[in-house]
């Protein structure tokens, strides 16, 4: 609990401590939670899981996954650990990690709007 301000983009909870090498209090707590709650964390607790949540609720027909996914997830997984790790290593300012870390967070959430209107572009159609 150092007072300092994290960004609440969900893949850096665990990014940040390993940025600055140390153990968080908010990557505990997201460990925790999801022990105790599972699923209920991203369905509930996380802002992505609300926006799924309510998108969900627009339209009942059902859209198949890419078959890619977990191959795009875990490229993100370690990309995101990946770029902590050369951050930390490299001697990056902590001002510079969290201007990458941020652009990330939004570049995140422009993907998801934009899918989310395609997918809903794309149903509307049917």
């Amino acid at each position: 609990m150092t007072g300092k301000l994290h960004l609440p983009v969900p893949a850096l909870i665990l990014a940040g401590p390993i940025y600055r090498g140390t153990l968080s209090f908010m990557l505990i707590l997201f460990l925790v939670t999801i022990v105790l709650v599972g699923p209920a964390w991203c369905s509930h607790l996380c802002y992505v899981g609300a926006w799924d949540d309510i998108a969900c609720r627009r339209k009942r027909r059902l859209v198949p996954l890419s078959s890619r996914r977990p191959i795009v997830q875990t490229a993100i997984f370690i990309g995101v650990i990946g770029g902590a790790l050369l951050l930390r290593l490299a001697g990056f300012s902590s001002t510079t990690a969290t201007l990458l870390a941020a652009t990330f967070g939004v570049m995140g959430i422009v993907v998801m709007v934009v899918s989310l209107h395609a997918i809903f572009l794309a149903l509307a159609r049917l």
